[in-house]
């Protein structure tokens, strides 16, 4: 019976264990929104081949409008007022196309250790750039 109890006790410690160490990267705080983990200030370090490298924080919160979509100020370095809007769905990013002032985005990430890596492209109406972001809290 002693065994039983042991082997009982060893899967449910097992099982905990699995379960909290697959959370920790899909929802870090434990609220169960996969939003959560993108939220805050964001250092990008952005190579676009129009404009060459730079870097610049953009600020994401989630948007109330939707329980799958974040709201980023300041993407592709295009000011503090400006929002882009961007679906989430676990670790991966789909910006779907739109508009921010004359400049039309559209592409793809995702998040992993702590890191977001977008490619998208941005389209003024004369060029359309290619753009990577690698950015950190």
């Amino acid at each position: 019976m002693k065994t039983i109890r042991n082997i009982i006790a060893f899967m449910a410690i097992g099982a905990t264990i699995f379960l909290a160490s697959c959370a920790d990267e899909d929802d870090p705080s434990g609220t169960g929104d996969a939003r959560d983990k993108f939220v805050g200030s964001w250092t990008a370090n952005e190579t676009s081949q129009q404009h060459g490298s730079s870097t610049y924080t953009m600020t994401i919160s989630k948007d109330n409008s939707s329980a799958n979509q974040i709201r980023v100020q300041n993407f592709y370095g295009l000011g503090n007022s400006t929002n882009t809007f961007i679906v989430v769905d676990g670790n991966n990013m789909t910006i779907q196309t739109q508009q921010i002032g004359t400049t039309t985005l559209s592409g793809s990430g995702s998040y992993s250790n702590g890191n977001l890596s977008i490619s998208f492209s941005a389209d003024d109406g004369q060029t359309v750039d290619q753009v990577t972001i690698s950015a950190h809290h």
